[in-house]
């Protein structure tokens, strides 16, 4: 939704037109993402860009704040509040691992760790 919003908000800035955003629905995973046309046609290059990255940069800003609140909940959260993941995870990423070896310390992640569900969602 925040990714949706950015595009928005940069067209509204930019004076491009654009359509509302037509989500493509799936059956497990709730949407594929969705397609919003542009209405009009932005004036410069630099229009074009801000409005294309605006989505993203939107969308990995709240991504990042979940992840990180999520992340500060984890640390000495209720364990009724936490959800079991597999330690194994955080090696499929480089950043990811770093920063779960840099806030859970020595912790033998391959146990599994107990994390707020608002770190998943920002994962």
């Amino acid at each position: 939704m925040a990714h949706e919003v950015g595009h928005t908000l940069a067209a509204l800035v930019r004076n491009v037109k654009i359509s509302l955003p037509f989500l493509i629905p799936n059956g497990q995973l709730g949407t594929f993402g969705s397609i919003t046309q542009f209405k009009s046609i932005p004036k410069t290059r630099e229009d074009l860009f801000d409005v294309a990255i605006a989505g993203p940069v939107a969308g990995s800003l709240v991504a990042s704040a979940l992840f990180a609140y999520g992340l500060s909940l984890s640390i000495n959260g209720d364990p009724n509040d936490l959800l079991p993941i597999p330690g194994t995870l955080f090696n499929g990423s480089l950043l990811l691992g770093s920063i779960a070896k840099l806030f859970f310390g020595d912790a033998d992640l391959s146990k599994g760790v107990l994390v707020h569900p608002l770190f998943v969602a920002g994962w």
